[in-house]
């Protein structure tokens, strides 16, 4: 596991972590990748995740190496995923906007967010976490898989920006 720092991100935080969001965004950019682009996510995105406590951080070397989301009240467009969810159930985590400092990128950070997301969600006694990534972003995917998610099908996000995701979940 990557050393660091894993806690809930504040308002202080904003800043760098929208540094790490447009850097990643245009990573996702360079790749073909359209999840993320000029529409999505924004500023304001981040500062609801702030806001809702949602938001995590892991802080390594005197800076922010990850930030992602941690949530705890459903997914509406997981509603009607087009598939089979492995438990069907109205309580579960969800792990969304996953991303990784450019300087931090290939020393673990990514899974040690997911494992730490992991640890919050069973000790909220969450049955499952779940997640959703585009079909072309083959990084997130095969972190998911890695962790033990299982692919179960697709959900659609309204938007055109947003579009059609593959979901996934693992059982805890």
């Amino acid at each position: 596991m990557a050393d660091g720092i894993f806690r809930q991100a504040n308002a202080a935080d904003i800043p760098a972590v929208w540094g790490i969001i447009t850097d990643a965004k245009a990573l996702m950019a360079a790749s073909g990748s359209t999840q993320w682009n000029e529409s999505y996510p924004l500023p304001s995105t981040i500062e609801g995740d702030v806001s809702r406590g949602e938001a995590y951080v892991i802080e390594a070397c005197g800076r922010l190496a990850a930030y992602g989301v941690v949530s705890f009240g459903g997914e509406s467009a997981y509603d009607n995923l087009s598939g089979a969810w492995l438990v069907e159930t109205c309580r579960y985590a969800t792990v969304h906007r996953l991303a990784v400092a450019a300087e931090c990128r290939g020393h673990g950070y990514a899974s040690t967010f997911i494992d730490h997301a992991l640890r919050l969600a069973v000790g909220r006694g969450c049955p499952s976490m779940r997640a959703d990534t585009a079909e072309c972003n083959a990084v997130m995917s095969a972190l998911l898989l890695r962790k033990g998610f299982v692919r179960c099908g697709k959900v659609c996000y309204p938007g055109v920006a947003r579009g059609e995701r593959i979901a996934y979940e693992k059982l805890l």
